[in-house]
């Protein structure tokens, strides 16, 4: 007879982990009365991920005491020098012994890319005269990407006043860089 009081869940739908983190923690918890010993299977499958150049499979089980109501299993994560995107991995509870599977039984893990390129200004001041009407700032990637990098911007803030020493407040604008450009 399986106990209908006590549940094991996920402790949330989804972890994010950066890629240059050894393993990631994912935390099993149990609801209702934390009395007997139940235990739950769980195990880690591919998504965007892949297995053995991104992240190391898991499976085992938790076993939870009298009283005890969280558990964690970690996911080795590897960390390759590959620019590409976040990446997932697919978490799941199953087989259940003294409780039922309760919601979220089946979790992601987004490895997050640590070799994606960083944008910066090419200058860390730009000085102007008050007569100019322009002022030219550069944006600058770390190194080429594979696809297309948007960054949004906004000018405001400092000891100048918008409206008196420059004409507006700038935001919304959004710079793109094409596949291959820096």
């Amino acid at each position: 007879i399986r106990d209908d009081e006590q549940g094991l869940q996920f402790s949330a739908p989804l972890y994010v982990a950066n890629e240059a983190t050894p393993a990631a923690t994912i935390s099993v918890v149990r609801t209702g009365p934390a009395v007997g010993t139940v235990t739950v299977d769980y195990a880690s499958a591919p998504a965007s991920a892949t297995l053995g150049a991104d992240y190391t499979t898991v499976s085992g089980t938790l076993t939870f005491g009298p009283g005890i109501v969280s558990r964690t299993f970690t996911v080795p994560i590897i960390n390759e020098s590959l620019d590409e995107l976040s990446e997932t991995v697919e978490l799941r509870l199953f087989g259940s012994t003294n409780a039922f599977i309760g919601l979220p039984f089946e979790a992601a893990l987004t490895i997050l890319d640590d070799d994606n390129p960083v944008a910066f200004f090419s200058s860390n001041r730009y000085l102007v005269s008050e007569t100019s009407s322009v002022v030219r700032a550069s944006v600058r990637l770390s190194k080429p990407f594979f696809q297309v990098v948007s960054l949004d911007y906004a000018i405001g803030g400092g000891t100048a006043t918008p409206g008196e020493d420059y004409p507006n407040a700038v935001s919304g604008v959004t710079l793109l860089f094409q596949p291959g450009q820096t």
